[in-house]
């Protein structure tokens, strides 16, 4: 796939070509493989406004926004910050961008974790997917900036490998693939979490994540 057009590209019109351009694969994990084991997996949302899960007035990101603060995901110095906007270096190109509907900022240093991606532009799930691991790569540009501005050693990795970014600035195929993993919930509601059936049962794993997920970034955002 080395021989792939590749051209600079802003997160939100990332599709499935830029997956293939760069090396990356989605694999769909059931969620008793995808938590650690022992985790116990579905959960309920303890302390979660009942008619927050069912309401159908919120907007998605409202609804999002929301739903990580009354789970916790803003403790200490995190903030869950809404409408960011990140530079993404691509092709020798450093105008391009990553706009990240929620993230997970430390106040204290300004790195920051992209958790939802949305684009009302762009319909399809793989699309989502890819606009999603650009606005990673765009964070681990952004997080090891950050660093560098205040004199410490950038990270190998963070919420992608240094090798996929190295290969997404310079416009090149990696030789090593990336694998991104993401939780499959068995459902037999269509749609995603505008559903509000949907909604329902994916929010019993909200919980199990935010652990999982903190476990990751507690690594490079101290």
């Amino acid at each position: 796939m080395a021989n792939i057009i590749r051209s600079p590209k802003s997160c939100g019109k990332w599709d499935d070509n830029e997956l293939i351009a760069y090396n990356i694969t989605v694999t769909a994990v059931p969620s008793q493989q995808f938590f650690p084991q022992g985790t116990d997996v579905p959960l309920t949302a303890a302390g979660l406004d009942p008619a927050l899960a069912t309401a159908d007035s919120y907007s998605i990101s409202d609804f999002a926004c929301q739903l990580l603060i009354t789970l916790g995901f803003e403790e200490h110095r995190y903030r869950v910050c809404r409408r960011l906007e990140i530079p993404l270096e691509i092709c020798d190109d450093i105008r391009k961008f990553a706009e990240i509907s929620l993230g997970l900022q430390d106040l204290g240093s300004t790195e920051m974790v992209p958790l939802l991606q949305m684009n009302k532009t762009q319909i399809g799930r793989s699309n989502v997917e890819a606009h999603m691991i650009s606005a990673a790569i765009a964070a681990y540009q952004f997080n090891n900036s950050m660093r560098q501005e205040k004199g410490l050693h950038p990270l190998d990795a963070m919420t992608m490998p240094l090798p996929l970014s190295d290969a997404v600035i310079s416009c090149q195929y990696p030789s090593a693939r990336t694998e991104v993993l993401k939780c499959e919930v068995a459902s037999d509601c269509k749609g995603g979490m505008e559903a509000l059936e949907y909604r329902l049962v994916a929010l019993q794993y909200y919980v199990a994540f935010k652990s999982l997920a903190k476990s990751h970034w507690e690594k490079f955002i101290p």
